[in-house]
């Protein structure tokens, strides 16, 4: 049965407001070259759904196959181009650009807080926040993925994954990033990467952290040649000191957080030891690569096999899936590859790769470093997980590309890119 989710549907208002506003303003429809990527991408994605449908013996065999495709399909057409094109026509990209980054930060700052009450409820108070909002108040009219928190077993013991307003700790990783990046305050970038700790996603972690420490290392680039005074260095040590100071501190005194660090850290160091798909994550790239020079048709080469069903290729490949290991669901139900580099590369081919990559690197290339921070981002979070796709990235990815990339000039930080650390509110802005 064909069906949006509520975050597509979401989007109808944001679609009739710019047809409406291009209509009104009379503007000229026109597509930057900096969304050409991007459209490559929803071309593959097209084509390889249209080609995929015609699969009947998958239609059989194996569950949602048909759905997938088919929403998928809808959602390109109906959705993400025809919002692309009309926001690469408008042509207020400033305002467009500060409307998207208020969301981000908003969005973001809702999860994290919601993360925080969350793990509080259960640690403390011994009640499952997501269970008392979705399914007792809300009676499960969200859906049964939404009913309970996320939990895992670690060393016999229960542990909750913080996982926000999402369904999964790897989606709330996401906005944390995203939170990250465009979130100007020290101080909640930091609880950014804290909450995303609070989740125990591992990839979600390590992102997080490169995004913390990347905007450093671009300043550091960027002014290598510009004298640093030292009330510049005293202040910025002073501010690293302190944070060490107090998350040590909190550590320490509040036994459930240093649990939940520890359980991070045991997940990174037992990778593989407890059955929790690292070996499939791991394996992904490497098999990706395999099935696409020998299991791929011509035109499947180029153009894939169809967003949303890329795990197909490797469930019935001889060789990947005689070394390894399918659950039940992979077997009977269509699913797409948990890492953003096998996904596009079976589900998009070259084509959708090449859109994907270049997409990526355009947003590395801007001369922001928030927006070049979540290029990197991507490529990162990608290796291990799939997350390009997702409807709030895709959505951000349509703004980005289709308003900053083309008005650089005006969104153009001053050269200099010096950074002031104000110590007294916690906070840094670029200038």
């Amino acid at each position: 049965m064909l069906s949006f989710s509520l975050n597509k549907l979401a989007l109808i208002p944001l679609e009739i407001y710019l047809v409406w506003y291009v209509i009104k303003n009379k503007e000229e429809i026109r597509i930057s070259k900096f969304c050409i990527p991007l459209l490559i991408f929803y071309f593959a994605q097209f084509a390889g759904s249209i080609v995929g449908l015609l699969n009947t013996n998958f239609r059989q065999q194996y569950l949602t196959y048909y759905d997938r495709l088919s929403n998928n399909l809808l959602q390109v057409i109906f959705f993400y181009i025809p919002i692309l094109i009309f926001l690469s026509s408008v042509n207020e990209k400033n305002r467009i650009y500060l409307s998207l980054k208020k969301c981000i930060v908003l969005v973001a700052r809702i999860h994290m807080i919601w993360v925080f009450v969350q793990f509080i409820a259960w640690y403390i108070f011994d009640l499952d926040f997501n269970e008392f909002v979705f399914q007792t108040i809300f009676n499960n009219f969200f859906g049964e993925l939404f009913s309970s928190s996320t939990v895992i077993n670690i060393n016999g013991s229960t542990q909750l994954r913080a996982t926000g307003l999402n369904r999964e700790p790897a989606a709330m990783a996401l906005v944390m990033i995203c939170g990250t990046c465009f979130d100007n305050k020290i101080l909640f970038k930091i609880l950014y990467f804290v909450a995303t700790i609070l989740g125990m996603s591992r990839t979600g972690v390590v992102v997080a952290a490169v995004c913390l420490l990347i905007p450093c290392l671009i300043w550091i680039k960027r002014n290598w040649h510009t004298k640093i005074t030292a009330d510049e260095i005293s202040k910025f040590f002073l501010i690293f000191a302190s944070l060490v100071i107090v998350g040590t501190i909190m550590i320490c005194l509040i036994p459930s957080l240093c649990s939940q660090l520890l359980n991070v850290i045991e997940r990174f160091t037992n990778m593989g030891q407890n059955q929790d798909g690292s070996e499939r994550h791991v394996l992904y790239p490497i098999v990706a690569l395999y099935s696409w020079f020998s299991d791929l048709n011509l035109f499947e080469k180029f153009f894939g096999v169809g967003g949303r069903v890329s795990g197909l290729v490797l469930v019935n490949s001889p060789y990947v899936s005689n070394i390894m290991i399918f659950n039940q669901t992979m077997l009977t139900t269509a699913w797409e590859i948990e890492c953003d580099y096998a996904a596009i590369l079976l589900g998009n081919g070259l084509v959708g790769f090449i859109g994907y990559f270049f997409t990526s690197v355009g947003l590395l290339k801007t001369k922001k470093s928030n927006v070049a921070t979540l290029g990197i981002a991507i490529l990162i979070y990608g290796i291990m997980y799939n997350a390009f796709t997702a409807t709030y990235l895709q959505l951000v990815c349509i703004v980005l590309t289709s308003a900053i990339l083309q008005n650089e000039k005006v969104f153009n930080e001053n050269k200099s890119m010096k950074m002031n650390y104000e110590f007294t509110n916690n906070a840094f802005s670029q200038k």
